[in-house]
């Protein structure tokens, strides 16, 4: 691993030669749905105009025609993918393969599982050797982004922002994106993902349309509408099959079920683990008598044969549901992506033929509550969290950074999101991209969201075009738009960094927390430990050991310093 000094040699270099040479391009982000011509959006800022620029070799492609640099990426396959393929750049991804020979470099991909991509990078931290670029990894290391860059793990990506005009566009085009996409030392770590426009929260859970149907059942909004519909699935449509499938955590993603008593729970899918703010206040959501309120309702539910009784070895997520479960009609509620909304179950042959699964609301304990918590989506930025990192053993980084930036730019946007003319898309009459059979209605019964990952770009270091998403999903998914928009008012909205020292101690603190407070909720729930003064009075006091309320401190501040950055 290079070391501290080396790289600030590099910098050092870099500047010089970005005085020297370079041009800058402020201009406003580029067209993100290019029609065919190109024409201005109305909506997004309008392209940079090419014909007006002079000629720029830092910016221009390919990068090089001789096929002389190779860069080792760093890209987790998640669930959903890795039964099709093991390596992304192996042909059958054309989005990859283009990248490649647009840019002249050729790409070797290290794939571990997603599942356990945090304790891989760990492993790599330990051995030294680090590849070129590392995708989805800007929140692994341990003290934060300032200190993986004082530690000389990641580039400093600054000096390098001439190079990456693209991106830049977006970054600079509102003050949340700005905002976002620097730490409050003002150090930028990571190329994050982008979405076109914002992106409201893209999972929950799915419920059986069909059974609700022929129940005569309206899709539940409350905690007591879902114990009815629960109950009249089990007793009339899962044959005493205990219907709703639950995260082995305790909690669900958007904060389903825990949302609804104001408690976030552990995890990303939500907003800050643990954490909520009311009137910019930080607090811990778990140490009220809401967090217990929750506690004995799933016990309930659980004691009354609603949630599968084996939900901590069935390891459900939204990415991928129990399939035995829905093969043999046990599954009445599900957590779920939008993109698996309506018949894609049954189309991939894991459910009954005519099984349709369509979205719901985040629940509430009156209709008249508001939403006190929900997924963040992106939040108030274009910009999300991930991206790709540069780490200093790159020998190459300003090739990485143009490679990079080259996927933001309008020919790498529509390659990533649409793929090739003919192939994976065609221009409609309105002359809009849109996804042929092989990624709208996979022939192999795939989910929209995993052919894209299989033949082109789903997520990472990429302009991301939500009328790609959307144009696929039928009239289930596309409610999502609707049913999953708000945020909760109770949400820690932003892109919070931390001191090096502060980030040190939040995440060891906050990652004992979160595993205890799991632990305890799967007791709770499963009736193990009895939710009783005794035991509530231990918890609180073993948070309290745990230094929670450093913890909190530590997040207050590096709330109130993204507020003021």
């Amino acid at each position: 691993m290079k070391t501290k000094l080396l790289t600030l040699l590099l910098v050092i270099v870099m500047i010089f030669g970005i005085v020297a040479g370079c041009s800058t391009d402020d201009k406003s982000p580029a067209q993100t749905t290019p029609n065919k011509p190109t024409t201005s959006p109305t909506s997004e800022p309008s392209s940079p105009n090419e014909e007006d620029q002079e000629e720029d070799v830092s910016t221009s492609y390919p990068i090089v025609s001789d096929g002389s640099i190779t860069l080792d990426i760093w890209y987790p396959l998640t669930q959903e993918i890795a039964p099709y393929t093991n390596d992304l750049a192996g042909g059958e991804n054309y989005a990859w393969v283009q990248a490649m020979e647009k840019t002249g470099v050729k790409i070797k991909f290290i794939h571990p599982a997603s599942a356990t991509a945090r304790e891989n990078f760990q492993t790599m931290i330990v051995s030294g050797d680090m590849p070129d670029i590392l995708n989805g990894a800007s929140g692994y290391y341990t003290g934060g982004v300032d200190r993986a860059i004082e530690d000389g793990v990641f580039v400093l990506l600054n000096p390098y922002e001439p190079y990456m005009p693209n991106y830049m566009s977006w970054v600079n085009s509102t003050e949340a994106n700005t905002k976002f996409a620097y730490t409050d030392e003002g150090n930028m770590g990571y190329i994050a993902q982008v979405y076109d426009r914002i992106q409201n929260p893209f999972a929950g859970y799915g419920i059986r349309q069909d059974w609700l149907d022929d129940l005569n059942l309206e899709r539940p909004e409350t905690i007591d509408e879902w114990t009815k519909v629960l109950t009249e699935f089990r007793d009339k449509k899962t044959n005493g099959h205990a219907p709703l499938d639950f995260y082995k955590t305790g909690f669900n993603p958007n904060t389903f079920f825990c949302g609804a008593y104001g408690v976030q729970g552990p995890g990303i899918y939500g907003g800050l683990g643990l954490y909520i703010q009311k009137d910019g206040v930080v607090e811990c959501s778990v140490l009220g008598e809401q967090f217990r309120d929750y506690l004995v309702q799933m016990n309930r539910w659980f004691e009354d044969g609603l949630i599968d009784r084996d939900f901590i070895a069935n390891g459900t997520s939204f990415s991928q549901p129990n399939m035995p479960r829905l093969s043999q009609n046990q599954s009445g509620a599900v957590p779920i992506m939008m993109s698996y909304a309506g018949e894609v179950f049954a189309r991939m042959g894991t459910a009954e033929e005519g099984a349709i699964f369509s979205l719901v609301r985040p629940p509430k304990l009156s209709k008249s509550d508001p939403l006190y918590i929900a997924m963040k989506g992106v939040g108030e930025a274009n910009l999300m969290n991930g991206g790709a990192v540069i780490t200093t053993d790159c020998e190459n980084p300003e090739v990485a950074v143009r490679f990079i930036d080259w996927f933001y730019g309008e020919e790498g946007a529509l390659i990533s999101n649409y793929g090739i003319e003919g192939v994976t898309f065609n221009y409609d009459e309105n002359n809009r991209p849109v996804h042929t059979e092989l990624l709208a209605r996979n022939p192999e019964g795939m989910a929209p969201s995993a052919a894209q990952q299989r033949y082109l770009i789903h997520n990472g270091f990429v302009l991301l075009m939500l009328d790609r998403l959307e144009d696929n999903l039928d009239e289930y998914g596309r409610e999502y738009i609707e049913l999953w928009a708000d945020r909760g008012i109770y949400n820690i909205v932003g892109n919070l960094t931390y001191t090096p020292e502060e980030g040190e101690r939040y995440s060891v603190i906050l990652s004992d927390m979160q595993t205890y407070v799991e632990e305890f909720a799967v007791k709770c729930i499963m009736g193990v430990l009895e939710i009783n003064d005794s035991n509530w009075e231990t918890f609180l006091r073993t948070m309290e050991e745990m230094r929670e309320d450093e913890c909190r401190a530590i997040i207050q501040s590096a709330y109130d310093r993204y507020l003021n950055r």
